[in-house]
């Protein structure tokens, strides 16, 4: 939370702490968090007298693994944090740095965190990846980046900020097999796993994925398996769980659409652009000034990252109390945006799409009132990500008004394939047919039950900042190899 520099912002922090304490007249004690903004000073939220105020700890139990580093009779051993590793204990693997790692066009910044689209298969494959983690509380991301480079497993090293504590994350999909027959044993007609993966397919991944195997099991017992076709689209060829006897699905749009209208304000020439939105919480007729993330940098913040308003890269002097509007970077969920947005002070978001988003718009829960559009650019070349609009209103220094979310029935046509979904043909092989079944997916909520939780099938290990300094110091490098114990 940002500390009030304004009145306005003194009082809309007052009525927040007012609303809390409805709850304590009523002998009801309201617990909440005290923010995940550490080792920061002074970060603490939720301080009202009358909140039970919670931090998070450590328990009295670690789950590990160990490392450790080949170097003839000299071999060195670092404890980090792990779930799961599914290697084999005594193979070893060759190591590599993610930013060696890198392809051409992505930044040294990107590669480090393992970012999307940033690792080149060629030089990871087979491999062990060390990347840094990003995220304070959660950091798979950098997980799906390695394995979709075709990783073996991955290394984390904790950044400064993160200190001593190591997290063991579910980096991996060991319990998916597990889960599946565990459901056939329950007895269960139909199976429904949202579960898509990497799209690096082979043809040996047919009879060593967990799904493909899981799948098989149940098949073999007149039970149905129905899983994700992937999230890579529109990418030929990116289509996952293509194994004979899985019931494949797509995503779709419904009938219906969660939308809001953009008016930019022109004196009589007024231009409209309908965009989707869940919520919006702006007078429908106040104006406010648009300003785009590129123009509302901070000087140390590249390009892209402010485009993307990655964390850290909006100066709160341009942006408080205006309208920015920034490029969505993931292709299903995109909500991160808006968080940085908010903590520079913006009071609403405007959300363009990439051209690989195509005319999927997106309604999702923004913590700011936020509407995704069509973005209008000179340059089609999807490779290409500095765009240059043109004819585009939304432009620094416009005027703009939103309107309140609403919903929209009726819609044509529909269903449509979202621009998201991975498409064929099947690359193990092209000639046999699978007909890709849709599942109306796009801004529907909806809880499924699971009894086991995991994400990706990669072994990873987080180590500490430091510990890992000092192996680096003592000679490790990118050629070593890197065996498990």
């Amino acid at each position: 939370m940002q500390i009030p520099q304004t009145v306005k912002e003194v009082q809309r922090l007052a009525g927040r702490l007012v609303s809390l304490s409805w709850f304590i007249p009523r002998n009801i004690l309201l617990v909440a968090s005290a923010g995940n903004d550490g080792p920061t000073p002074g970060s603490v939220v939720n301080v009202a007298p009358w909140v039970f105020t919670i931090a998070a700890s450590t328990i009295d139990r670690d789950f590990t693994s160990t490392l450790t580093i080949a170097n003839g009779n000299n071999n060195q051993q670092i404890t980090g944090a792990s779930l799961f590793v599914n290697l084999p204990p005594n193979q070893a693997f060759s190591l590599i740095l993610a930013t060696d790692a890198k392809l051409s066009n992505a930044t040294f910044r990107d590669a480090q965190l393992c970012r999307r689209g940033t690792l080149d298969p060629r030089k990871v494959h087979g491999k062990i990846v060390s990347c840094v983690r990003e995220g304070k509380i959660k950091s798979v991301g950098e997980g799906q980046e390695a394995l979709s480079a075709g990783a073996k497993g991955m290394i984390l090293d904790n950044q400064q900020q993160s200190g001593n504590t190591l997290l063991a994350e579910p980096h991996q999909e060991h319990c998916l097999e597990a889960a599946i027959d565990q459901a056939i044993d329950d007895g269960v007609d139909i199976i429904n796993l949202s579960a898509g993966g990497s799209y690096v397919v082979t043809p040996e991944g047919i009879f060593t994925d967990e799904v493909s195997i899981g799948a098989f099991h149940a098949i073999a017992r007149n039970i149905l398996l129905v899983a994700s076709a992937g999230n890579d689209g529109p990418t030929p060829g990116s289509v996952v769980n293509v194994a004979p006897w899985v019931f494949t699905i797509a995503a779709s749009t419904i009938d219906r659409d969660f939308s809001s209208t953009l008016t930019i304000v022109n004196g009589n020439n007024n231009q409209q652009i309908t965009g989707a939105s869940l919520f919006v919480n702006l007078p429908p007729n106040q104006a406010f000034s648009l300003i785009l993330s590129i123009d509302a940098k901070l000087a140390n913040a590249t390009f892209k990252d402010a485009q993307l308003c990655r964390p850290g890269t909006l100066d709160p002097t341009k942006v408080n109390g205006k309208i920015v509007s920034c490029t969505r970077e993931g292709k299903i969920k995109s909500v991160a945006e808006g968080q940085e947005a908010l903590s520079a002070g913006a009071r609403g978001m405007v959300l363009g799409n990439q051209n690989q988003n195509g005319r999927t718009l997106l309604a999702e829960p923004h913590v700011l009132s936020t509407v995704t559009r069509l973005a209008i650019y000179a340059n089609t070349t999807p490779s290409a990500f500095h765009r240059t609009a043109t004819d585009d209103p939304i432009s620094s220094g416009a005027t703009i008004k939103i309107s309140g979310a609403r919903t929209l029935l009726g819609r044509r046509p529909a269903p449509v394939m979202a621009s998201f979904s991975s498409r064929g043909p099947n690359l193990i092989q092209p000639s046999i047919l699978k007909v890709l079944h849709i599942i109306i997916t796009i801004n529907i909520g909806f809880v499924i039950y699971r009894p086991y939780i995991c994400i990706l099938r990669l072994a990873a290990i987080t180590t500490s900042h430091q510990e890992n300094t000092r192996k680096r110091k003592r000679g490790a490098s990118k050629d070593e190899t890197c065996a498990r114990s």
